[in-house]
């Protein structure tokens, strides 16, 4: 779920990859693709959540993220981001939805740092830049990433450990200003993660 304080100018649902996997349970997925008009310019938001059980399926899903940054990217070169919602009030009828190059990514992807999902996720596009920046890694260069899960679980032989991230696109690196974990939140087993951008 997407809040904003600016206009949201459109909403777009994308159903991710489920390729058959009959050695484990899973469901479903989707990425919620949202532009925002903030008053620094558009903005995309995407939330996920990818597969927990099936590690060919959360790759798959991992696949048409970056599938569809690639297309956003090149939409947003085409384009230049028109500033104007198609066919709403003072909108152009059939005009092009607005597909910024800055985005933000975020949500719990159920990998580990480091691990071939998480590793795929950052790699290089078709023009060799990394088509995602995970934001802890530009806000705490050199430090393992926070926790997110697990850190308020009493269980003894519990072991908190990272599966939420919020990645941004190479236009909005420069602006990350910090990005935190909440450590204090309790209404879930995953942990509200805070990204501040200049």
């Amino acid at each position: 779920m997407t809040f904003a304080r600016s206009p949201i100018v459109h909403v777009r649902r994308h159903a991710l990859p489920w390729p058959p996997d009959p050695e484990v349970p899973s469901t479903p997925r989707v990425a919620l693709d949202t532009v925002v008009a903030t008053p620094d310019g558009m903005l995309r938001v995407l939330n996920v959540h990818l597969e927990y059980f099936s590690e060919r399926q959360r790759m798959a899903q991992v696949e048409r993220l970056r599938d569809l940054q690639v297309e956003a990217l090149a939409r947003a070169r085409l384009s230049g981001a028109p500033s104007v919602a198609p066919d709403g009030p003072g909108g152009v009828p059939f005009a092009p939805l607005p597909h910024p190059a800055a985005a933000i990514l975020a949500g719990d992807f159920n990998m580990l740092p480091g691990s071939d999902c998480h590793a795929r996720l950052l790699a290089p596009g078709p023009d060799g830049v990394p088509l995602w920046r995970d934001a802890w890694e530009l806000a705490h260069p050199g430090e393992p990433h926070a926790p997110t899960v697990g850190l308020h679980d009493t269980a003894p032989d519990a072991q908190a450990f990272t599966f939420d991230y919020a990645c941004v696109s190479p236009a909005l690196a420069s602006r990350v200003r910090s990005l935190r974990v909440d450590t204090a939140a309790t209404g879930s087993d995953h942990q509200p993660l805070l990204l501040e951008l200049a």
